[in-house]
């Protein structure tokens, strides 16, 4: 949540009319105001909410890697991580942030390259990630569509990953589908990347 500027006032006003509504999970971004990070801190304090604070990096891997760090100074229940990647190499990069931190987090590739680490989110270390109902615009780069994510088997557990490599062009290859649609059948404990 970015309440900064004229929105500010509302959007502190949300967030409070939210916290009342006790929701299990509260994602606050962490380019919103300390004051405000500091008040819903307080706020969900010994209460059912659980506050995770996002950082989303649109500048690249490197700027990401850079000040991702920074979230382990905060008082959250748990992390986010959003880093733009071109090139799949950089989720080595994305897979070790914050790797010495206890609480969860979640480490996540946006854009095209960051597949893996979406559907393979669990060998990223995240506890969970994120889709988007079909039909409806993706509010990250990269995210998968419900419909996407069900095609991938991402709720299956055991699943080894297959896959090619190559450029851009693989991701819009029938292999996707093809396999996975195969594997699904006959019950085979793969999923096709």
């Amino acid at each position: 949540c970015n309440v900064d500027g004229d929105n500010r006032t509302w959007g502190i006003r949300v967030l409070r009319r939210a916290l009342a509504q006790r929701p299990g999970w509260l994602d606050v971004e962490q380019s919103a105001s300390r004051t405000l990070r500091d008040e819903l801190y307080a706020a969900s304090r010994g209460g059912p909410t659980r506050l995770l604070l996002s950082f989303h990096c649109f500048e690249g891997a490197g700027a990401g890697l850079d000040r991702a760090e920074s979230l382990a100074r905060e008082p959250a229940d748990a992390l986010k991580v959003a880093v733009s990647i071109d090139d799949a190499a950089e989720l080595t990069g994305v897979r070790a942030l914050l790797a010495r931190e206890e609480r969860p987090v979640v480490r996540l590739g946006m854009g095209d390259a960051g597949l893996l680490s979406r559907v393979l989110y669990r060998q990223f270390g995240s506890p969970w990630t994120y889709v988007v109902a079909d039909g409806v615009a993706p509010t990250a780069p990269g995210q998968l569509t419900v419909s996407r994510a069900a095609a991938y088997r991402l709720l299956e557990e055991g699943l080894r990953p297959m896959g090619v490599l190559g450029g851009p062009q693989v991701l819009r290859s029938n292999g996707q589908r093809a396999y996975n649609t195969l594997f699904a059948r006959r019950a085979l404990p793969f999923h096709y990347l």
